[in-house]
Parts: C-alpha cells; structure tokens; sequence
C-alpha cells in the first residue's frame, strides 16, 4: 500500500526486463528497487512503438529498498567468503562470520 509508504511512483525511462533495478538517489544512495510500470509499447498505426509518456504521465512503481533490507539481519563486518564465486542465477553463496554465525547472500 502506498499509504504505509511501502512503495513510491517515479516517471524513469524503463522497460519491461528492467524489474528489479536500483534507484538511487542524488548522493548515490540506492533507495529503491523498480518493482512495476506502466505499459512500454502501444501499437501506432499496425506498428508497436515506444510508449512516450510526458514525467506528469510516468507511474512506475519502487518499492523502498530499507523495507527490504530490514527483514535479513546485516552481517558482521568480519564476514569472509570467496570473493570469486562464480555460481549458477539462482545460487546461494554462504559465510562464516567471525562470530561463528553463517550468513548466505
């Protein structure tokens, strides 16, 4: 809902396959996570072409990415693992901290 604030709208030049990118902020900062948009083709004159909308027309929405990060506790700033993993999409990679606990990513 975006009366808790859970999610903001922007107008960004996306696409479809572009879900999941980060927004950041002037200083940087990634703030958000692309999570939704409106409509990127339409059909002009039996061709589809962009869907060019003015900044007052862009609905894309960004889920806050400080809502996400707040469920997974933040590893230790100890936590060592190989640097070079090079695992299938879809692969978790886990760590030792130096408190003994593991962490995955």
């Amino acid at each position: 809902t975006n009366g808790g604030y859970e999610w903001f709208e922007a107008s960004t030049d996306s696409f479809g396959g572009n879900s999941g990118s980060g927004i950041f902020d002037a200083n940087g900062t990634m703030i958000g996570v692309l999570v939704n948009g409106v409509t990127d083709y339409v059909n002009q004159g039996g061709c589809m072409v962009v869907n060019v909308l003015l900044d007052s027309q862009g609905a894309e929405e960004i889920t806050y990415v400080d809502r996400v990060a707040s469920f997974e506790p933040e590893p230790p700033a100890s936590v060592t693992g190989d640097p070079h993993f090079h695992g299938a999409e879809g692969d978790r990679i886990d760590f030792k901290g130096a408190d003994g606990a593991v962490y995955n990513l």
